[in-house]
């Protein structure tokens, strides 16, 4: 997945809030087949898509990165409602990403860093974002009460204590150094 965004704002202790891409794809939608699927019901080939839901937030301090990104999976199934997703705008799966150690002992990794067009761009590979003890909320609006609760019993949805590992690579720019690039 890619995660395209600008600064809106910075705020101590090097809290950057970013806006969404202009083009509406602040991150890619790339499906992802659901670990396991629905298997037992005509559901086995189910696509999740990622979506922010929220304001993204990027810090970073002594080098380590952390990144807390709001988002809803959107389930992808023609027997599934064409809304069908886990989380919702006000219920979202807040995702607190770091490169550090997470709350449940996931180590992540902030990668190495190098430097191009005269220091306007940032690339940073071997990225490990991680994220521990986020909750996954109930299932919605995937045609009606019952199918949800199919949906949410089949995936065991509520549930806590879930994990989560990106393994990235980054590219930070200003804004002069994105205008040249799309010239």
């Amino acid at each position: 997945m890619i995660l395209q965004a600008g600064l809106l704002r910075e705020e101590e202790p090097l809290v950057k809030y970013l806006a969404g891409a202009l083009n509406g794809e602040t991150l890619t939608k790339v499906g992802q087949q659901l670990s396991g699927g629905l298997s037992g019901w005509p559901l086995d080939a189910v696509t999740e898509l990622a979506a922010p839901v929220g304001s993204i937030s990027l810090s970073s301090a002594r080098g380590g990165l952390s990144v807390a990104l709001p988002i809803k999976v959107r389930l992808v199934n023609p027997l599934l409602g064409a809304e069908c997703s886990i989380g919702s705008s006000s219920n979202p799966i807040e995702l607190n990403l770091t490169s550090g150690v997470s709350g449940d002992g996931l180590a992540g990794d902030p990668g190495k860093q190098r430097t191009i067009d005269e220091g306007g761009i940032v690339l940073k590979s071997g990225v490990a974002l991680v994220g521990g003890g986020f909750a996954v909320p109930k299932a919605g609006s995937c045609g009606s009460v019952l199918v949800d609760e199919a949906v949410d019993a089949k995936l065991g949805l509520p549930s806590s204590k879930n994990a989560i590992v990106f393994d990235m690579k980054m590219e930070i720019a200003n804004s002069e150094s994105v205008e040249e690039s799309e010239g």
